[in-house]
């Protein structure tokens, strides 16, 4: 049972690696399509 807890935090890990990769692109992409609607 002392498994089940690690377990959890890696996923819960994984998770937040994730949502923060996929904000960082959607940031890039949003900044870079305001940068090029400017020029």
């Amino acid at each position: 049972m002392a498994i089940l807890p690690f377990l959890a935090m890696y996923f819960i890990a994984l998770k937040g690696f994730v949502y923060t990769k996929a904000v960082d692109i959607y940031a890039f992409r949003l900044a870079f399509s305001s940068k090029s609607h400017c020029i």
